[in-house]
């Protein structure tokens, strides 16, 4: 008993079931097979795909591929009779026949090896010489290959063959009434050595076998020949898995006869279109389309004729034709005929079984000629796949309407398989073929065919091709493969800056150095500082403030001069914090840490008679969100914005009794040392040296009152009013937009600060003595060159600086 052959294993049905096949010619057995059923084909499936993924025959070259295929050639040709008779017996058709179909079998073979060998993918042109752009071709991956039992070996072959010299794996379920040449082929292939799991077979009835190989969702493509109906079915169930099919489906071919047709050959070649292997073909000439001038020698010709031929076995050398495949195909012949004679067609011979009892034992059917066809009946539309020829007539007033009328009948149909047009006239039968909507049509021929010619239907014949280089790609994938060789960033989108993260760099910072300008120099930074005023130093004017702009807009606005008031020896003795201003690119801020002396809160000394207290210190400064690392959990923020104006006007600070002590410093760091009374904050844009001072402690607010002239306060006073406005810290961590100033309600003397228009410009202070500031007395009126627009800006314009 033959088995299934499953992953290199010849292996029983999972069911044990088996079926015995018979000769349909006499009968006889032939052959006992396993029946399988959707648990093999699940296992061959699976077989299958482990090979395919293990890439092994996948990976093979072209040339190993094409050295297989030519081997099983080799290995045909010494079978040939052999095998020829396997397919005989299974199909009961002539030895001759079979024998022909080995030789076709041999040709594909070698067809597709040449193939896999000379089809390597194209290289397309993409105008850049760093550029490559290649076509390759890859295997589908699992085959579901399903054939039928007319040509069992030869319809095998046109699957097998793409499918191996693609690198797909397969599993083939041959019809399960001609199993014995797909048999034979699983062993050669085991000889050759092709690696297990390739190749597998399982044997079995369609609606098991096939059923489970259409719906695994491991089968990647599946290609049937076959029946209309079984094709409608097949490709329903892929569609659940979305994967690819290949169908030859049924055919109702055309065979368009012209009265200048050479009319015995047209005569001989539609006997053999229609009865040869007793119809039992897709392509057969099934329908004669005969011009009606002709009609009456061409139809009486064929009746004679085919009343002539003679039936018989597969190895009887006088039978011309042999029996149909099964008792029940014979019988649906016969109900077709008995249709189309309810039609009103015309039997004109044959349409019964051979009388003689030497046909007893086989499913012979007579040759059967009907006459008078039209295209609605259902012996014209619908396949018979039996030896039936029916006979349909055209005509024309004009070479045109003839040609018109031929092919609208041959084009009547759902089918659209093959066709033949007959003229001794070449530029009509062109013009026909050309019109005539089927996949083959022959021109003065019928049923030859190449292995390098496409093969496939239109319609509802079928859906892709087998045959030629289209039956190789139906096994193939196709991939576009882009290479570049030179690859730069693509360029479409916008790829900002990183943003630095926030550190402080050491004081030692690639910064232009900046010439001391004199001894007594102090940086003015985050810190207010007090120096003494230099007796010999001139007035310094003041200098407009430029129109504001944005951030990122332009260059930093002018800042303001700022003044300090002289310091004793004693202040200039104590240790000051040392500020690192960092640079920052334009319209980002990078926050500085600066350091502060621990000693620096506990050695200030508190002047006598200051009333003021940290926390109404505190309450002169609005809060500040910012951006800077905090040297201390109880380090104050400064607001950006103006502070609000004190409800009432806070009383005047007391005169500090001894000078000696050094004077107070508040910083954004040093929170534990008095500050100064509550002052209202002037306009930063207005110029120094003028009534804009900020007013005095007895002042209304600046929205409120007239412009205040300064109250001359003692030396002592002074000393103990400087604190340090927003705006310092401001303009040293990039805040644009903003000016220094040194607000005090007592404040005499003030230095010029240089103009700063980029904040890479800023200096790097590490040292009192490194700022190159000198310092002069300010004059208490306001210079004639002073803005009076600027003078008379509200703090509500501040709020917008930032």
């Amino acid at each position: 008993m033959t088995e299934h052959f499953i992953d290199g294993q010849w292996v029983e049905a999972a069911s044990g079931d088996t079926r015995t096949i018979h000769c349909p010619a006499d009968g006889r057995q032939v052959a006992e097979v396993a029946e399988g059923d959707a648990r093999d084909a699940a296992l061959a499936v699976a077989a299958a795909r482990r090979a395919f993924d293990n890439d092994e025959w996948a990976a093979a070259t072209s040339t190993d591929r094409a050295q297989l295929l030519h081997a099983l050639a080799d290995q045909l040709e010494h079978d040939r009779d052999h095998v020829a008779e396997l397919e005989s017996l299974d199909t009961g058709k002539r030895f001759v026949e079979s024998q022909l179909d080995m030789d076709d079998i041999i040709s594909v073979f070698r067809h597709f090896a040449t193939l896999a060998q000379a089809d390597g993918g194209r290289v397309v042109d993409t105008g850049n010489p760093h550029v490559s752009s290649r076509i390759v071709h890859e295997p589908v991956g699992v085959c579901a290959l399903i054939t039928p039992w007319n040509y069992p070996l030869l319809q095998t072959a046109w699957k097998v063959a793409p499918a191996l010299a693609a690198g797909n794996t397969f599993v083939l379920k041959p019809s399960e009434l001609t199993p014995s040449s797909a048999i034979w082929l699983m062993r050669a292939l085991e000889d050759l050595g092709l690696p297990a799991g390739v190749a597998n077979l399982v044997l079995g009835p369609g609606a098991t076998v096939g059923a489970a190989l259409v719906e695994s969702p491991d089968v990647d493509l599946v290609s049937f020949t076959g029946g209309l109906a079984t094709g409608k079915t097949i490709m329903a169930a892929a569609a659940g898995t979305v994967k690819k099919v290949a169908l030859e489906l049924g055919g109702k071919n055309p065979n368009v006869v012209f009265a200048d047709a050479d009319l015995p050959a047209a005569i001989d070649n539609a006997l053999t279109a229609v009865f040869l292997d007793s119809g039992q073909v897709c392509s057969a000439g099934a329908r004669l389309i005969v011009e009606e001038s002709i009609h009456d020698q061409v139809v009486d010709e064929l009746v004679r004729r085919a009343a002539a031929i003679r039936l018989g076995g597969p190895f009887e050398s006088a039978a011309e034709t042999g029996p149909l495949i099964s008792s029940a195909h014979r019988e649906k012949v016969e109900r077709y005929v008995e249709a189309a004679l309810a039609e009103g067609a015309v039997l004109r011979v044959g349409g019964k079984r051979p009388d003689s009892p030497r046909y007893e034992d086989g499913f012979y059917y007579l040759p059967t000629v009907l006459d008078g066809c039209h295209t609605r009946m259902r012996c014209v539309q619908e396949e018979s796949f039996g030896p039936v020829l029916t006979v349909e007539t055209f005509s024309g007033a004009t070479r045109q309407e003839a040609e018109d009328a031929a092919v609208a009948l041959a084009n009547d149909t759902i089918y659209g398989l093959a066709g033949a047009v007959w003229s001794e006239n070449a530029g009509r039968a062109e013009r026909v073929a050309r019109r005539l909507r089927h996949g083959t049509v022959w021109i003065n021929d019928y049923h030859p065919y190449v292995p390098q010619a496409e093969w496939g239907g239109m319609k509802q014949s079928g859906i892709g091709r087998e045959l030629g280089l289209a039956g190789l790609d139906e096994y193939r994938e196709t991939k576009h493969i882009w290479h570049n060789t030179d690859p730069a960033p693509a360029g479409w989108f916008e790829n900002p800056e990183p943003v630095a993260p926030e550190t402080t760099p050491p004081a030692s910072a690639d910064v232009p150095e900046v010439p001391a300008a004199s001894a007594e120099s102090t940086p003015g930074a985050e810190s207010t500082s007090k120096t003494g005023p230099s007796p010999d130093a001139e007035p310094t004017p003041t200098r407009a403030p430029e129109p504001e702009l944005g951030p990122l807009s332009g260059p930093m606005p002018i800042i303001e001069p700022l003044a300090v008031p002289p310091l004793s020896d004693a202040a200039l003795s104590q240790p000051l914090p040392v500020i690192s201003p960092t640079r920052s690119e334009p319209g980002t801020s990078t926050g500085s840490a600066p350091v502060e002396p621990a000693e620096l809160a506990e050695e200030t000394k508190e002047p006598a008679g200051a009333e003021e207290t940290a926390e109404e210190a505190k309450e002169s400064i609005e809060p500040q969100e910012s951006t800077e690392t905090e040297a201390s959990t109880e380090q104050p923020k400064t607001s950006t914005s103006a502070p609000e104006p004190s409800p009432e006007p806070a009383p005047a600070p007391e005169p500090a009794p001894e000078p000696e002590t050094g004077a107070e410093q508040t910083t954004e760091d040093d929170t534990d040392t008095p500050a100064p009374e509550k002052t209202q904050h002037p306009d930063p844009a207005a110029p120094t040296g003028t009534d804009q001072d900020g007013p005095t402690a007895e002042e209304p607010t600046a929205e409120t009152a007239p412009t205040p002239t300064p109250t001359p306060t003692p030396p002592e006073q002074e000393k103990a009013d400087v604190k340090v406005t927003p705006a310092v810290a401001d303009a040293f961590t990039g805040k644009a937009g903003r000016s220094i100033l040194v607000d005090s309600a007592t404040t005499t003397s003030r230095v010029d600060m240089p103009v700063v228009t980029s904040l890479v410009d800023i200096p790097v202070v590490a040292n009192l003595a490194d700022l190159p500031i000198p310092l002069s007395p300010v004059p208490k009126s306001t210079p004639a060159n002073a803005d009076p627009a600027a003078i008379n800006t509200k703090d509500d314009e501040r709020e917008h600086h930032g």
